[in-house]
């Protein structure tokens, strides 16, 4: 925002200008137009709700939730979504539907009055809500458990943009919860959450590349999604995947160096099967590692504790 628009808005604000008050909140908050400062966007956020606006008073309950531009207090957090909320403000229902979803503050759990307030919140075009109703009906949580209408809801949210229905509606058709299997339709879904950055998606919808289901094999796909999730989330799985994928040269070339190297990294992330497999290395001295028995165990260790039955073998017959 320009130098003279900032001074404009600083000055209707000055004077009481309700819109003013809550859009100079908002420079102050994301450092437009101003210096980023969070305890002046609290001051005029508060301004601005005290003259009644009701995005003000949400903004004022999240400022105290998060402990930004003043301290963190939860009965004030409170209180302030109550009074958006009585204004039919759809995002002060859906935070004070997720303080009875799980206890906050003074408010008790009461996931039935949690549910109530989803309702109001989505029904009010908040879309986030869409998909906790959708949780609510799949995990019967406040409501009676109906999966065909958590699907239902979840394709809604999905609709609206929300990252986690998009992949979870990838899940039901990959799948074939409610709806019909269709692996076309779960590449769709899961490739729409992967465009928002949403982590339980990538592997899915790699994999679907990378064994070719439906049709749709495409390894540099799988690739290229595998290594997205590997570098920016530390993804174990994706490195174990793009381990054996260099290992064995399957639509790259074949480099076992760079195969070997992902396979420690994934074994690093506590991925049981690589760490499995490189206690075997530690244990026979193979492709490239020293034998070290006890190298050997804690690997077989690390990977038993997640149930990896190849790794509590190996240890049954190293005791024996």
């Amino acid at each position: 925002m320009a130098n003279d628009e900032i001074k404009d808005l600083m000055e209707a604000a000055e004077q009481g200008d309700v819109i003013a008050q809550y859009n100079l909140a908002i420079c102050y908050q994301d450092g437009d137009g101003v210096e980023e400062n969070q305890e002046l966007a609290f001051k005029w956020f508060l301004k601005a709700a005290e003259q009644g606006d009701s995005d003000a008073q949400y903004q004022v309950a999240t400022c105290y939730r998060m402990g930004e531009g003043v301290a963190e207090n939860k009965n004030e957090s409170i209180n302030w979504l109550i009074k958006s909320a009585e204004q039919d403000n759809a995002n002060a229902y859906y935070g004070l539907a997720s303080c009875y979803d799980r206890g906050y503050g003074s408010i008790k759990q009461d996931p039935a009055k949690a549910f109530e307030l989803y309702v109001k919140s989505a029904e009010l075009g908040q879309p986030q809500a869409l998909n906790e109703i959708a949780n609510c009906y799949q995990q019967g949580k406040g409501v009676e458990r109906n999966i065909e209408k958590a699907v239902a809801f979840l394709s809604q949210a999905a609709e609206a943009g929300i990252a986690e229905a998009q992949h979870n509606l990838g899940y039901c058709y990959h799948k074939a919860v409610v709806v019909e299997q269709s692996y076309a339709m779960a590449a769709e879904w899961y490739g729409k959450a992967v465009e928002q950055g949403y982590q339980p998606a990538y592997g899915p919808l790699a994999q679907i590349y990378y064994y070719g289901k439906g049709g749709l094999s495409d390894i540099p796909r799988a690739v290229e999604i595998f290594t997205e999730a590997a570098d920016e989330f530390d993804d174990a799985e994706a490195m174990y995947y793009l381990s054996t994928i260099y290992q064995m040269g399957r639509g790259v070339e074949k480099d076992p160096e760079k195969g070997m190297e992902w396979m420690i990294k994934s074994a690093q992330n506590g991925y049981p099967i690589a760490l499995t497999f490189m206690g075997e290395c530690f244990l026979d001295g193979l492709d490239g590692m020293p034998k070290d028995l006890n190298q050997a165990v804690q690997c077989f260790q690390a990977a038993a504790q997640q149930g990896e039955r190849k790794a509590q073998q190996y240890l049954q017959q190293l005791k024996g």
